[in-house]
């Protein structure tokens, strides 16, 4: 799975790479408010984002 940032077109095939992005770089995106749906992001390791 590609993960494609709306805002800049930044690619990665990791999850919370594509998370920490957006959180970095777009800390105003709609796809931030849904960070816990499963089918937006899948990440890896259950305990991210919380393991900060």
């Amino acid at each position: 799975m590609v993960f494609l940032c709306q805002e800049c077109g930044n690619t990665t095939n990791e999850p919370e790479s594509h998370y920490l992005h957006l959180k970095q770089n777009h800390p105003y995106s709609p796809a931030l408010t849904k960070f816990y749906d499963k089918r937006l992001f899948k990440f890896n390791d259950s305990n991210f984002p919380f393991a900060e």
